[in-house]
Order: C-alpha cells, then sequence, then structure tokens
C-alpha cells in the first residue's frame, strides 16, 4: 500500500443518540488546520498463566490476549478556530458576533456528547512522490467529547492541542452522510477506526460550523 505524508483536512460530525449523523444547523464543520493527529490504542492489562511443577519450574507461561478498549486521540491544531475546538471540547463554547470570534471555556459536561472523525492525508509512492488522486482516509466513528490540553504564548503560530476518546462505532454511521462516500468500507458495530485508501478527495474547509 502507498505510504502516507502531510494530513490534508479533518472533518468533525455531531452525531445523535443513536450514532447517526446529526441533521440541521451547525451538524459539522471542516479545517484545514490540523497538524497532527496521534493514535493510541488502548488495551486491556494482559498478565501471562503462569503453572509451575512439583519442582517449581515453569511448565506453562502463556499471555492473555489483550482486548482494545477504545483508542486515545490527541489532535493538534494550528491558528484559533472557535468553531472547532469548541465542536471537539467539553466546556468550551463559542462567541458568536455572526461568525465565531472567541471561546469561553466553562464548567459542565455534556456527557452524551459524541462526534465521528474523518481525516485526509497524502499518498505517496515508494519514493516519496505523491500520487496522483489518491488519498489515505480515516475514520473514527464515535468520538466523546475530549478536554484542552496545554497551550503557550509565544513568539510563534499558536497550536491548539485537544484529547479524544474513539469508541466502538455503531452500524447506524454506515458509511456517513456525505457523497460521494469516502470509502466503500462500512462502519460495523464494534469498529474502532476504518482506514481505506481513496479517490475522494479531503472537503473543503468550511468557515465554521454549516449544516447538513
Amino acid at each position: 500500500m502507498p505510504g502516507s505524508i502531510t494530513a490534508c483536512a479533518v472533518r468533525a460530525t455531531r452525531l445523535d443518540s443513536n450514532g447517526e449523523a446529526a441533521s440541521g444547523t451547525n451538524a459539522y464543520i471542516v479545517s484545514d488546520g490540523l497538524i497532527r493527529l496521534v493514535v493510541s490504542p488502548r488495551y486491556t492489562e494482559a498478565p501471562s498463566t503462569i503453572l509451575l511443577d512439583i519442582w517449581g519450574d515453569v511448565v506453562v507461561n502463556a499471555p492473555e490476549n489483550p482486548e482494545m478498549l477504545g483508542i486515545d486521540l490527541a489532535i493538534s491544531l494550528s491558528g484559533v478556530d472557535p468553531a472547532l475546538v469548541a465542536f471537539l471540547a467539553e466546556g468550551c463554547s463559542r462567541i458568536d458576533r455572526i461568525v465565531p470570534v472567541g471561546l469561553r471555556l466553562r464548567s459542565g459536561r455534556d456527557l452524551n456528547a459524541r462526534y465521528a472523525l474523518e481525516t485526509w492525508t497524502i499518498a505517496v509512492d515508494s519514493d516519496g512522490a505523491c500520487i496522483n488522486d489518491k488519498w489515505h482516509y480515516w475514520v473514527f466513528s464515535r468520538v466523546r467529547a475530549g478536554a484542552l490540553t496545554a497551550w503557550s504564548f509565544e513568539n510563534a503560530p499558536l497550536e491548539f492541542g485537544l484529547s479524544g476518546s474513539a469508541q466502538a462505532g455503531l452500524a447506524s454511521w454506515s458509511q456517513g452522510p456525505y457523497t460521494p462516500f469516502p470509502s466503500d468500507e462500512v462502519i460495523t458495530a464494534g469498529d474502532f477506526a476504518v482506514h481505506a485508501l481513496t479517490s475522494v478527495p479531503p472537503p473543503v474547509a468550511t468557515l465554521g460550523l454549516a449544516s447538513l
């Protein structure tokens, strides 16, 4: 399979209680400000089964098979995009003046807030050259809204960090609400993430939240 470079875009879509894309206003957002997305799967602890014989020698040393529990996501964004940050992080709301102009950080969590996260990266061949009209596509179809992480004010571009946790997906996401479908692969119950090579280009960045 071709290699991958350069994260092109990230799309976040609000989910309803059934795990489907929520329709209506403020339903999704697309940003081209993605710097990196760090993906860290979490597994159950896997102690070994150890049996000794009567002389105390090990006769069985079999590690248990770990079970995937979820996927931790660490998202880094360039610049300040109040709509996207408020969409992805708990305890944040955007301050609007027709368009988002700032953030309000406050207490309170919506324990039911979930969104789907999709991202595209450029596909490259073995020599590192870009392959025309090919991208790597990833979808995390059920992510629990996360938290802002540390950021600093310095003589450099501002970088926002957010955390999230991908949970087992629901079949109701299927291939998502957007056409053409980014992938022929269908989300099935229990999928934490799905990856595919696609010829569907990344979406154009939206100006704040968009309707679906």
